[in-house]
């Protein structure tokens, strides 16, 4: 085959590649989708776990991390032990907290950049409490551990919309 002749077939299926990329990506993307993203809505995919969890990434403070998504949760959660890996800073106080199973001691960062997608808020409070319990039921599920909870307060405050079909979190950018 000579060089002419490989150039135009590469660029025969590069074009018709393209062709369906584009005419596939306008198929998939719902006008409800269209909608939001025209508004300000950013897209943001989740992973479903074993463990029926939503996950998604996310940044605090600039370091990147694994959430759940938990929208039973009233408030966004980072590992009390991953403090220091999120340069979250603490008065000494500890409060005590009363959450189904018993009482935790919490503490509370205040001032944080909070990300997720596009999605931004800043001076943000963070809520550091143990999580050991997820984590190691989903160690046992061979589930990779998280180092927070995304939960209500950050979802109402940025109009969370979820799109359970499709695994995808829109939210205010």
């Amino acid at each position: 085959m000579k060089y002419s002749t490989k150039v135009t077939y590469f660029n025969q299926v590069f074009s018709t590649s393209l062709i369906f990329f584009i005419s596939f990506y306008a198929w998939a993307t719902s006008p409800i989708e269209k909608e939001l993203l025209k508004n300000g809505y950013v897209k943001i995919e989740l992973t479903k776990s074993v463990t029926g969890h939503l996950i998604l990434k996310g940044s605090v403070n600039g370091v990147e991390g694994n959430f759940i998504l938990d929208t039973g949760a009233s408030v966004t959660v980072i590992e009390q032990k991953l403090q220091e890996k999120y340069k979250l800073k603490t008065g000494d106080s500890v409060k005590s907290v009363t959450v189904v199973g018993g009482d935790l001691n919490v503490k509370y960062s205040y001032g944080n950049a909070v990300m997720f997608g596009r999605s931004e808020l800043v001076d943000y409070k963070i809520t550091l409490l143990s999580i050991d319990h997820i984590n190691n039921a989903f160690i046992r599920n061979g589930v990779k551990k998280v180092d927070g909870v995304l939960g209500s307060d950050i979802l109402e405050a940025k109009g969370a919309i979820i799109d359970y079909q499709n695994f995808i979190l829109y939210l205010k950018g």
